[in-house]
């Protein structure tokens, strides 16, 4: 197994050499280094704008009804003379259904009532319209501008923004909030909830005792797993092959040989699933958690294939570890928060921290013949600080 690897590793690096020359994978790298920055550096304002306590998140109340009514319908609209109405024009034909419609209800039954409006009973339902152009949207520097604007509605999106300002509205969190558009309903009783399991210091404390050991777990977890699933299927793939090939040499019959290959690689087919639905019942968020897997699958191919100089066996797993617990921090400690751009975030600099580790040490070392088929992988023999890492995360590259 370890040579088939080598193997993928040379063709890996022939292929990214032909395709782009040193000068290119340096600008490359250099280029995902200021996107990631960018990403940090955003993620940072949009948090310290609409999700934190010094932000605008009581900006809308002017726009809400002073008593809440069973049902609100907010809606935001863009400006007509505004750069992202004018593209609107461009489109064939209109959404059925405005992108930037919430209803807000304090009971959740209430919202399974939206999608059958015939039939509602005699309820107490405001309606709510919102502009674009309202300061309750704006980043320092770049303000109420058209390109901000079309990145906040088509990219960021608006929930949770109008997520942190409904919590504050109703003191701390009550009720529910549907989008029309993508379906989601959002529970903001556990904004209260959270702040309650939090409000003094060992309570405190102990959440955030909680959140390592939960990072640690899921690190290991998950990992692990996915380390397992990909040798284990590997070298299955290699036995059948090989048993393959000397049936049609010698004309035996191979049908029982593919029918047990087949029953054998259904073993992992639950491990898989159950690993996916674990991670949706973490997360809470489907998508979310499948971006989470998909990453560690790609960090363990990349370890598995790329990583073979005793320099990125020693700091792609701790870098990997860090950038993976700084978006989980930041998840369980701002569970409304802008999520998606951290994890992105995250994703931007794992690449960058791929490409860089190839560039400097992996393809250096392959053309210069430091790691060749009879020396695949080069070992950390120091029994020093460097080997440490090493030593703590080997089932994240299993070797």
């Amino acid at each position: 197994m370890e040579q088939i690897f080598f193997r993928m590793h040379v063709r890996v690096s022939r292929i990214l050499t032909r395709m782009a020359g040193g000068k290119t994978r340096i600008a490359l790298e250099t280029g995902l280094f200021v996107v990631a920055m960018g990403m940090l550096s955003l993620s940072f304002f949009l948090h310290l704008s609409f999700v934190s306590s010094y932000g605008k998140t009581d900006c809308l109340e002017e726009y809400l009804p002073k008593t809440l009514p069973h049902l609100l319908h907010v809606q935001i609209e863009p400006d007509r003379s505004s750069w992202m109405s004018l593209t609107n024009l461009f489109m064939t034909t209109a959404p059925k259904t405005n992108r930037n419609a919430y209803v807000y209800a304090v009971q959740k039954g209430l919202l399974t009532m939206v999608e059958y409006p015939e039939e509602l009973p005699p309820l107490d339902i405001a309606h709510v319209a919102i502009p674009m152009s309202s300061e309750c949207f704006e980043i320092p520097g770049l303000g109420s501008s058209g390109f901000w604007m079309l990145f906040l509605d088509r990219i960021v999106g608006f929930d949770t923004i109008l997520i942190n300002n409904f919590i504050r509205f109703t003191d701390g969190g009550k009720g529910y909030l549907y989008n029309e558009f993508t379906k989601d309903t959002y529970n903001l009783n556990y904004a209260s909830e959270f702040r309650a399991t939090t409000s003094t210091w060992y309570s405190l404390a102990a959440y955030k005792l909680g959140i390592f050991c939960t990072i640690l777990f899921l690190f290991f977890s998950t990992t692990t797993l996915v380390s397992f699933i990909l040798r284990e299927t590997q070298q299955r793939m290699l036995k059948f092959t090989i048993l393959l090939q000397h049936h049609i040499r010698y004309r035996l019959p191979y049908m029982k040989l593919v029918f047990s290959h087949i029953i054998e690689s259904l073993v992992f087919v639950p491990i898989m699933v159950g690993m996916l639905f674990f991670l949706f019942e973490f997360f809470k968020d489907q998508l979310l958690a499948f971006i989470v897997m998909s990453l560690v699958w790609l960090c363990e191919l990349y370890s598995v294939v790329c990583v073979r100089t005793w320099l990125s066996l020693t700091f792609f797993p701790p870098l990997f570890l860090m950038y993976f617990s700084m978006f989980h921090v930041y998840f369980f400690c701002f569970p409304f928060g802008f999520s998606y751009t951290a994890l992105w975030t995250t994703i931007i600099f794992l690449l960058h921290t791929m490409l860089l580790f190839l560039n400097r040490f992996e393809i250096p070392a392959l053309n210069e013949g430091l790691i060749t088929a009879q020396t695949p992988r080069q070992f950390v023999l120091s029994p020093g600080i460097i080997s440490c890492p090493y030593r703590i995360l080997i089932s994240f590259t299993a070797l």
